[in-house]
């Protein structure tokens, strides 16, 4: 597939659960509210990254700002769709710690200009570690719910999905790039067709959130 096409759609993809979510606002608790803002911001770091890379041929600088930020405000969304992180801030205090670890990577070990991969492996075990005890905290104060029409049991499975998937990357990346030009070009395109089907599924989900409401009340 050509690498713009397949940028761009990913992009749009971006850009349509941004929307899906808009639309959707007046019926979103605070927790998916913060998520919906997540969109649009990776949206527009997205699209201004896309600037760079044709530009000035270099984004890694961008992306190392936003990975902490990134990491704050999922920090912040678990912090208010997990019942225990609500009642003392926990999910604020990981998303501090997070922070500061992103500011000594970038000051005292990887620099503003490479891939921060270092950190996108902390982030990724945190996050996925925090949506795994979301599961358990629904799980355990949902027991006769259908979990599975809960709008943050869907968020969480796609967040826990993508930064798994993200793990495994980031944690062979460099082997890869340093040993096949042809075998990263097949993992960016991979990753690149993972992002726009769960980008996707968020369009999807947010689009079906008045009706998942009404089946939960039930």
């Amino acid at each position: 597939m050509n690498t713009m096409v397949l940028l761009y759609t990913y992009l749009a993809s971006v850009f349509c659960a941004a929307l899906c979510s808009l639309y959707r606002y007046k019926d979103l608790d605070l927790a998916a509210r913060i998520f919906s803002a997540l969109l649009f911001l990776t949206f527009f770091v997205e699209s201004y990254a896309t600037w760079l890379a044709c530009t000035v041929k270099n984004n890694m600088a961008l992306y190392a700002i936003f990975s902490p930020v990134e990491f704050v405000i999922i920090s912040a969304y678990f912090n208010y769709s997990i019942d225990s992180f609500r009642s003392r801030n926990i999910g604020f205090k990981i998303g501090a710690a997070g922070f500061v670890v992103a500011i000594v990577n970038i000051v005292f070990i990887q620099g503003l200009h490479q891939m921060n991969y270092y950190f996108l492996i902390y982030e990724g075990v945190f996050i996925v570690a925090m949506g795994l005890f979301s599961f358990l905290r629904l799980l355990l104060n949902n027991d006769r719910l259908s979990i599975h029409f809960h709008i943050h049991f869907w968020i969480t499975a796609i967040l826990v999905f993508f930064w798994t998937v993200t793990l495994l990357n980031w944690s062979l990346y460099t082997y890869i790039i340093k040993h096949s030009d042809e075998q990263t070009k097949i993992l960016n395109t991979a990753i690149a067709v993972l992002n726009i089907i769960l980008y996707s599924c968020v369009s999807f989900l947010f689009i079906m959130v008045p009706k998942q409401r009404r089946k939960y009340a039930n």
